[in-house]
């Protein structure tokens, strides 16, 4: 959906404290060295690690980087309603918007207009039932990123999540990155209603 020569990609990864938005923003970056790109990677923890709202940036790009914050983005991953809200204008126009949906029912009209590129999907519950973690939502929202955004290789998301994550937990977050890898984008007409539960069910 994206040119194939990105020359300057933004991602940022958004929810609560603890949905391993940190990791998902190392994991992108690291993949993005391993391609000699330019990388700068920033998180807020907010008020409180656990619960409190978290997100991860991502800056990459072919080129030095003279400014490291992002103020927006390429592609968004909304892990709950308040960063979907917060956060969802900062979307660049007709980019990728990740929603989980286990956290998230609405889209903004505003929101709506910006994008019709969605991916709509019960990221954490899958993850629960799957896997048994909620933190590997973010996996597979990598997945997404790394099928549908031409910025880093598969292959190389796959290294940076083998050298990430510890080895007893590997097979199940390869998984949940192959998941998400196999993800299509939704495409959304003006007129279409925007149920997101509606959207997430095209997907299950």
């Amino acid at each position: 959906m994206f040119e194939e020569h990105i020359r300057k990609f933004t991602a940022r990864f958004a929810g609560w404290g603890g949905q391993g938005n940190i990791m998902a923003g190392m994991v992108l970056s690291q993949a993005a060295t391993f391609e000699r790109k330019y990388v700068v990677q920033t998180q807020n923890h907010g008020a409180q690690q656990q619960g409190g709202v978290s997100r991860s940036d991502v800056v990459i790009s072919d080129s030095q980087i003279n400014f490291p914050e992002a103020d927006a983005f390429n592609v968004l991953v909304a892990l709950n309603q308040e960063v979907l809200d917060k956060f969802g204008t900062q979307l660049k126009s007709n980019n990728l918007l990740i929603v989980d949906t286990t956290y998230c029912d609405r889209l903004s009209a505003r929101l709506f207009y910006l994008t019709k590129s969605i991916v709509a999907y019960p990221f954490s519950r899958k993850a629960e039932k799957l896997f048994g973690k909620e933190v590997i939502a973010n996996i597979i929202a990598l997945g997404v990123i790394a099928r549908h955004c031409d910025v880093v290789k598969y292959e190389s998301v796959k290294q940076a999540v083998a050298e990430r994550v510890p080895k007893a937990a590997l097979q199940m977050n390869m998984e949940a990155l192959e998941l998400g890898y196999n993800m299509e984008i939704q495409e959304m007409s003006l007129d279409e209603s925007v149920d997101l539960k509606t959207l997430a069910r095209k997907y299950l």
